[in-house]
């Protein structure tokens, strides 16, 4: 009895056991599948993720793309719609004439291999004129064309000067005059190439590309699977490039920025660099940015060759398209004629492809160009005046100005050039200067005495404080009127390349030549002017010399 109570016991443990074992399996196998289910879930949040941000990022690359080609296009002015119009009407011109090519060699070939007279009399009229046709065509539309591309970029080179000449003060401080000169010169070129070389390229390339690509598999499909699907994979891995050459195109154009910058230094300071003995200080200055500016050249190059090597795949693709062709007129499967128009469109179709790759990064450099280019008109032109009124001033108003008038006024005036940067150069400064009274500013170097002249004529606006002329605020006189009033002499004297005559008339625009030689003799010049060939029309040169 007590066995077998004994037995009972163990078979309830058992069975206890086993129902445990049953639910924590239930269980295990619910956190698996939760687990899992989890698993999955994250996977293709994951995936989902990281396909929003492919997208994002190729929209992200094809927006930056447009607003290059707008930012680009924009310079063009109103000669915009005269360029598009001369450009694609040459690219309708062209692809049709790389079309009608191909398919008079293809009839001239049937004909010479068939022995057909009617056909190869018939073919070579059609040549003659089509090409008559064709040269007529394309006068206009290049006309139109390379005109719009002059006329913009003599509109651009005006803009852009025109928009450093009313620059602040504060940017010529900032920034060296040789980056401005880049950006006139250099990116004003890039955008220029990009107009008349490399945009007829591109859409060139696209149009002849389209149609030959449609031609072919008109003519003869299975060769222009062959032919077509070699172009694909090349103009993909030439887009890949793209960015790249964009970024190292920028920094090829900044090194040469810096180059110019090294130019300006040396023929501005050359009595500097002469007299101190800095030739192999700045020969070494120049070497560096030199060896700079090439290593960024090398870097775009190594891409281009890249691209270059891919395209080389091309030649392969054509012996293999022959040898596929030669078997099927071999067959029977199709004509002679058939596979010469073949081969024709897969040369230009190579061509163009070949040409694309290189095209796209001489436009990724415009690119570059163009953004330089918009950031000097991004920068804020010098305003007319700085206060609300526009006050018209003139001399009579100086010289008539009574004696107990306060000329000029300082007012617990702050400036300082950069805020942030620490203390301030003037720091509540106040004086005043009567009508005919003479003024001497002495202070050590950097103490303000220059900071002075330029607040009094309006280069920098005072941080604080009020500067007064005749009894009125300075910011009530539009600066150009302003600064007729003033005769500035700097400290570094500038001659224009120009006559004697022209140079002293700079002061006052219109004067005539009595009042140029009376100025001229008021400073004590007029008798060593009268000393050279030419008197007041001699030739001064840059600088004076």
């Amino acid at each position: 009895m007590k066995a077998r109570l004994l037995n009972r016991a163990r078979m309830k443990n058992c069975w206890a056991i086993t129902a445990s074992m049953r639910r924590y399996s239930y269980v295990s196998f619910r956190i698996i599948r939760n687990a899992r289910r989890i698993g999955e879930g994250n996977r293709l949040r994951n995936r989902d993720r990281l396909r929003n941000a492919v997208k994002s990022h190729n929209q992200a690359k094809m927006y930056q793309a447009g607003i290059g080609l707008r930012k680009l296009f924009s310079f063009l002015g109103p000669w915009k719609k005269r360029y598009f119009i001369g450009l694609f009407s040459q690219n309708v011109i062209w692809a049709v004439d790389r079309l009608a090519v191909a398919m008079i060699l293809m009839y001239l070939t049937n004909a010479i291999f068939e022995k057909n007279a009617s056909l190869l009399i018939n073919t070579s009229i059609f040549a003659i004129v089509f090409t008559a046709a064709l040269v007529a065509l394309v006068l206009y539309p290049r006309y139109l064309w390379i005109s719009a591309v002059y006329s913009g970029m003599a509109h651009l080179r005006e803009r852009v000067f025109n928009h450093i000449l009313r620059l602040p003060a504060a940017y010529f401080e900032s920034h060296h005059t040789g980056n401005a000169v880049s950006v006139l010169t250099n990116d004003v070129a890039a955008t220029e190439e990009a107009y008349r070389q490399n945009m007829m390229n591109l859409t060139n390339s696209l149009f002849e590309g389209v149609v030959c690509s449609v031609a072919m598999f008109l003519v003869d499909w299975r060769m222009a699977s062959l032919s077509f699907g070699c172009g694909v994979v090349a103009f993909i891995v030439t887009t890949l490039f793209a960015k790249r050459l964009r970024r190292i195109g920028q920094t090829a154009q900044e090194k040469m920025g810096i180059m110019s910058e090294r130019y300006a230094d040396l023929i501005a300071g050359f009595q500097v660099v002469r007299a101190f003995s800095m030739g192999k200080w700045i020969l070494e200055r120049f070497e560096h940015s030199n060896a700079e500016s090439k290593k960024a050249a090398l870097r775009r190059v190594d891409l281009e060759s890249g691209m270059a090597f891919i395209n080389s795949f091309w030649m392969l693709s054509t012996i293999i398209q022959m040898a596929f062709g030669v078997y099927l007129v071999s067959i029977g499967e199709t004509d002679m004629g058939s596979l010469v128009a073949i081969i024709q469109f897969t040369g230009t179709l190579q061509f163009s492809v070949q040409r694309l790759g290189g095209t796209i990064s001489r436009i990724q450099s415009a690119f570059a160009g163009a953004d330089r280019i918009q950031a000097v008109f991004d920068t804020e032109a010098e305003p007319e005046h700085y206060g609300e009124g526009a006050l018209a001033v003139n001399a009579t108003q100086f010289q008539c100005a009574p004696a107990d008038e306060t000329a000029v006024s300082f007012n617990q005036v702050c400036f300082a050039y950069d805020e942030a940067a620490g203390e301030p150069i003037l720091k509540d400064l106040s004086f005043v200067v009567k009508p005919g009274q003479v003024v001497a500013l002495a202070g050590p170097s950097g103490g303000g005495k220059s900071t002075i002249l330029k607040l009094l004529q309006g280069f920098y606006p005072p941080g604080s404080g009020a500067i007064c002329v005749l009894g009125k605020p300075l910011t009530s006189y539009r600066l150009d009127d302003l600064r007729r009033q003033f005769a500035f002499v700097p400290q570094e004297a500038w001659l224009f390349a120009t006559t004697i005559e022209e140079n002293i008339a700079y002061g006052r625009p219109g004067a005539s030549r009595e009042e140029i030689i009376e100025a001229a003799k008021a400073a004590n010049a007029h008798e060593f002017i009268m000393e050279t060939p030419d008197d007041y029309q001699t030739m001064v040169g840059e600088r004076g010399v």
